[in-house]
């Protein structure tokens, strides 16, 4: 406990609810901080509150979660003009989110990668979880990244008191949200065969109602728990022994932090790990178990069951370690990085509470600033009132630049108005907002002769070809919408249609207009190569329209990248009595592309 720094306000905005983010990554820790600096006033305040604005300029340091709200931006940078400093922190990879995740869709948005490296570079340092994350984030940022590990909220009960006899039956369990379906289906060969080869063991599983009709389980064998909360969580470990962590390999998963390990170790549940980033550390630290295949796996569980006296060694050495290094009030790597970043003078605004740890929802303001704006210049546009209108969005886009639906809004009301600064606005933008393709599509409207349309699609396609399939399926109705108008009257964009064929080959409408315009310079047989594709696609959709549009991708997905995992199984590795864990000299599977 510290007494002798000067007092200080911390400010976190934070989504208050009931995920395990919220509480490891926003609650648990303002609480830890208020006990290890009792002269301090931490306060978790919902992001979403009014009193936002006003707190976030008055607080020594302010830290926002997975933000997004583009109105806190110029509160950003009046913080730098007055020597304070902002954190941001962002816990996952949101560039490649699980297909089954509740966020895929959101994160699937350009946009909203903008916005968050937007924040990222605005703020003064980033907060991660893990090796992953500062992986991903240092080839992005040049903004300092810390690492604040998952932690423990208080010290569990101790081990002979969760320890549960297993001469009877021996649990073997997972939980996970539906982020981690994935690694679970891919290992359900592994599941069944150790039901049938050991009548002991007993499958517990919490997590989504969609999982258990997916794994086919004998229900005799099987206990099932439905995602609830952290305490609901916690009591869920209470009848298992063994614990395991599967995780696929890909570049979401290798962005996770280790907290699984940590919560099945402090509920004296063995956790048997994958060979992955983010349980190495954790691997080297405990010497806990680890498999790099369903085989290797599955021959871990069999040692265990038939080697009870050790399984209850090594769930206590794990069990030891996490009481010993991961519990948060005990570690002091936030409270030093949050005293690094206070500077000056403490703040002298009168809060309405004392110091210790305030957790608030405030008032709620659901309507951002800049879409009050449009709303008002929308409004004025009605009324005929263009120039009105325009004077708005340009004051509004002063005080907050980084606002690309209002700076497209603008954009739109200058080319009504023929006004002469349209082409440099347009320039600005797209090097404002490179993530926002839109931008781009906007400079080739504008053009009016076809030599300048055919640049401004060389420069389209220049950009699509440097993104990632993500960011290229995000707009690719705009494109293909924009340029088929464009190839039915510019025989030059022949070449380059030819191109975002390539990166698009599922556009039916570019298909048909390319059909159109190889048939009108002679080249049948590529003419005829598109109108087949299109019969074959229309035959396909005649019959299985309706199946098709029940069936969810994101389940298809799942299943696909779980048996590709089946499939990419790497030799088992001998096993040597009495050396359970990953030889050290094993190095772990690469990145996938």
């Amino acid at each position: 406990m510290r007494t002798s720094e000067q007092p200080r306000t911390i400010l976190q905005l934070v989504l208050i609810d009931e995920t395990g983010d919220s509480y490891y990554r926003m609650r648990w820790p303002g609480q830890q901080v208020a006990l290890q600096a009792p002269q301090w006033r931490v306060i978790s305040l919902d992001a979403r509150a009014k009193e936002r604005f006003d707190w976030a300029l008055e607080a020594d340091l302010l830290i926002v979660y997975q933000s997004n709200d583009l109105d806190l931006l110029p509160l950003l940078e009046e913080r730098r003009r007055h020597g304070k400093r902002t954190l941001a922190e962002y816990n996952d990879n949101f560039y490649d989110p699980p297909p089954a995740s509740p966020v895929a869709g959101p994160w699937s948005s350009p946009l909203i990668w903008q916005s968050y490296e937007r924040f990222i570079e605005q703020c003064d340092g980033l907060i991660v979880t893990g090796p992953g994350l500062k992986e991903l984030f240092s080839a992005r940022t040049k903004t300092p990244i810390y690492v604040l590990e998952n932690h423990l909220p208080e010290a569990p009960p101790s081990f002979e008191r969760q320890w549960v006899d297993p001469s009877d039956a021996i649990g073997f369990g997972w939980a996970g949200s539906l982020g981690h379906i994935g690694d679970v289906v891919s290992i359900i060969p592994v599941l069944r065969e150790l039901l049938a080869e050991c009548p002991r063991l007993v499958f517990h599983l919490m997590g989504n109602d969609a999982l258990p009709g997916m794994l086919g389980l004998p229900p005799e064998r099987f206990r099932y728990t439905n995602w609830g909360t952290m305490a609901e969580y916690y009591r869920f470990w209470q009848p298992v022994h063994i614990g395991f962590a599967p995780l696929l390999d890909t570049p979401y998963n290798r962005c996770r932090s280790d907290i699984k390990a940590v919560e099945m170790a402090s509920r004296a549940v063995l956790p048997l790990l994958s060979e992955a980033l983010p349980y190495q550390q954790f691997i080297a630290e405990t010497n806990a178990p680890v498999f790099r295949s369903q085989q290797e796996l599955k021959q871990l569980v069999l040692r265990y069951v038939h080697d009870l006296t050790k399984l209850r060694a090594d769930a206590e050495r794990c069990y030891t370690h996490t009481v010993a290094h991961r519990i948060g009030v005990g570690r002091t790597e936030r409270l030093d990085l949050y005293e690094s970043m206070c500077r000056g003078e403490p703040s002298s605004f009168s809060w309405p509470m004392t110091f210790g740890y305030h957790e608030l929802q405030g008032t709620p303001q659901p309507h951002l600033k800049y879409s009050k704006v449009m709303t008002h210049a929308q409004e004025l546009i009605g009324k005929g009132q263009r120039r009105e209108a325009l004077v708005a969005m340009q004051a509004a886009l002063i005080e907050n630049p980084f606002t690309p639906d209002l700076a497209l809004a603008e954009l739109n009301n200058l080319r009504t108005l023929e006004d002469s600064s349209l082409r440099s606005k347009i320039d600005d933008y797209i090097k404002l907002f490179p993530r926002d393709l839109r931008f781009l599509l906007f400079s080739v409207v504008t053009r009016t002769s076809a030599e300048e349309r055919v640049s401004g699609w060389q420069d389209v396609l220049q950009k699509l070809t440097a993104e990632c399939d993500t960011f290229r399926r995000f707009f690719e109705t705009d494109v293909v919408k924009l340029f088929v108008r464009d190839l039915a009257r510019i025989p030059d964009l022949l070449s380059i249609g030819e191109s975002l064929l390539l990166l698009a080959p599922n556009a039916a409408q570019l298909r048909l207009q390319m059909g159109l315009s190889f048939e009108a310079c002679g080249r049948y047989k590529e003419a005829r190569e598109q109108f087949l594709w299109l019969l074959t696609s229309k035959a396909l959709c005649r019959v299985n329209s309706d199946f098709l549009k029940s069936l969810e991708e994101s389940y298809l997905k799942t299943w696909e990248a779980a048996l590709a995992a089946r499939l990419e199984q790497p030799e088992e590795t001998p096993w040597v009595e009495g050396s359970i864990a990953v030889s050290a000299t094993r190095k772990p599977p690469g990145k996938r592309d």
